[in-house]
């Protein structure tokens, strides 16, 4: 009997601990069901366009950054701007970034360069970023952006990792989202993103 008693209570611990721990408590965690959409978010705004190589027929996205200043306001404010941007094919908006210095850090890798960015002591080189990818095409008779999902997970790594999938993601036609300095943030950013 006491046996019993105690497998019961080791199951009913093992159980209790594949919910609880503190990594699988994390990655159950919906971040966007505690959003406050008036909480003050920051972003900044990129042109998207596919040009094609003259010698090898080669298509890729050309990426310009649409000014140096970060944007801010609520989560709506940045919902209406993405929107808006979207729907004249202007401009789409990089973002939501939860801190003013995250959205600074994130618009030095928008400035497209041939050679990876020379990142200063404000970019710990070991902190681990999460971002998303996206394809970004123009419909051809309103001109407007349309995003199609690409399916796949939040991805992470350093600034480093991030500069350089960036660039590479870009030659492939694929967008990528970020660097966002905690995973729940990105996921939000991406369903934010799926939304329009």
């Amino acid at each position: 009997m006491k046996n019993i008693f105690k497998l019961s209570v080791l199951l009913t611990l093992m159980f209790a601990g594949t919910f609880y721990s503190p990594n699988t408590a994390r990655a159950q965690v919906n971040y966007s069901d505690n959003m406050d959409e008036n909480r003050l978010v920051y972003w900044f705004y990129v042109s998207v366009r596919e040009k094609e190589d003259s010698e090898t027929g080669y298509v890729s996205y050309n990426l310009q950054l649409k000014g140096n200043r970060i944007q801010h306001g609520s989560q709506k404010d940045y919902d209406r701007e993405l929107w808006k941007y979207l729907g004249n094919g202007q401009k789409m908006a990089i973002g939501p970034f939860n801190e003013y210095e995250e959205a600074k850090k994130a618009i030095l890798f928008y400035k497209i360069q041939d050679k990876p960015h020379e990142l200063d002591s404000t970019y710990d080189e070991n902190q681990t970023v999460f971002w998303f990818v996206l394809h970004v095409n123009r419909r051809p008779r309103s001109n407007s952006y349309q995003l199609i999902r690409k399916p796949g997970a939040i991805a992470s790594g350093t600034y480093h990792d991030f500069d350089v999938f960036l660039k590479e993601n870009l030659m492939m036609r694929v967008m990528t989202v970020g660097p966002f300095n905690y995973m729940p943030e990105a996921e939000e950013a991406k369903r934010i993103y799926r939304l329009h």
